[in-house]
């Protein structure tokens, strides 16, 4: 991806995520044509979930479900501050990681900005969701998808399906998953699962950028990459981007996995809409963010990434 292409889809992120700070009457009268008609498929969406094809920022067709895939739809990303983040971050060459890939989005995005010399790798267990993220890297040669959960062993695992339209809550952690749509019923299935470092090491692919979304199992994920993480003897650490939600009821798995990762001597930091970094003080629980955390030995070469 271009330098041109680079700045252009930062600066529709963040003109689009000012419209999030407004209210949906104002969204509306600002923009009706294109409100109007997101409005009225969202209600039916929560109805009856339904898949919809659009394109992305950057021109490429993507299928979703609605109503999980609403933002990606509407604004044309799901987090600004993540996606702005790796568009400053992923450059050619890098191999990135997606574990809780879902339906792709991030895989599809940074696979532009590895370019042909670089190397996506998308990690999601979930078999109907898998079958969409397939169809939305389908004719990119440098994604590669694997129909696996990660965890902190390989094995059999069950995970909590909540069925097309809501599969972005879909866990392996079973507290969480009991936690979150309450009225909403999910199954119990049963997928294969790996670990990072039994992955890389059988593949002899070792990530320069690690993006870990797994609805409370991110530590569990942390735990089989030890290899990786504590000292990785294939090259750098990666940079890792973590995902904190679920508030006070998630607050143990994700104090587990920062504090882990804070005791290898990874440094915190805040993404701001922009992409940039500061290094942050941690909170004792997050309703809903992304986290940045570089290798002490990386501030220096990746000084570019942070706030002056």
């Amino acid at each position: 991806m271009s330098d041109e292409n680079k700045k252009l889809i930062s600066k529709i992120v963040i003109e689009r995520e000012r419209l999030r700070n407004v209210g949906r009457v104002t969204r509306l009268m600002r923009d009706p044509r294109r409100a109007l008609p997101f409005y009225l498929l969202a209600v039916i969406s929560h109805l009856i979930p339904y898949k919809i094809s659009f394109k992305t920022l950057w021109g490429k067709k993507m299928t979703c479900y609605l109503p999980e895939g609403n933002t990606f739809y509407y604004y044309g990303y799901c987090e600004a501050n993540l996606t702005n983040f790796f568009i400053r971050l992923v450059k050619a060459g890098d191999h990135f990681f997606d574990v809780g890939a879902h339906v792709g989005f991030y895989s599809m995005l940074t696979s532009l900005l590895v370019e042909s010399t670089g190397k996506v790798v998308s990690f999601e267990p979930t078999p109907w969701t898998y079958l969409l993220l397939e169809k939305n890297v389908s004719g990119l040669a440098n994604v590669g998808t694997i129909n696996k959960a990660v965890g902190d062993s390989e094995g059999v695992v069950a995970l909590h399906d909540y069925g097309p339209g809501y599969g972005a809550y879909n866990s392996l952690n079973k507290k969480w998953a009991e936690t979150m749509l309450k009225n909403r019923k999910k199954s119990r299935i049963l997928v294969e699962a790996t670990t990072l470092d039994d992955y890389c090491s059988r593949n002899s692919i070792y990530p320069n950028v690690l993006k870990i979304d797994t609805e409370g199992f991110e530590f569990q994920v942390l735990q089989g990459a030890k290899n990786l993480i504590v000292q990785n003897s294939a090259g750098p650490r990666p940079v890792i981007a973590l995902e904190v939600a679920g508030g006070k009821s998630w607050a143990t798995p994700q104090r587990q996995a920062i504090e882990f990762l804070v005791n290898q001597r990874f440094v915190p930091c805040e993404i701001s809409t922009d992409g940039s970094l500061r290094q942050g003080i941690l909170q004792d629980n997050y309703s809903y963010d992304n986290l940045a955390f570089i290798p002490e030995e990386r501030l220096s070469e990746l000084a570019y990434l942070f706030k002056p």
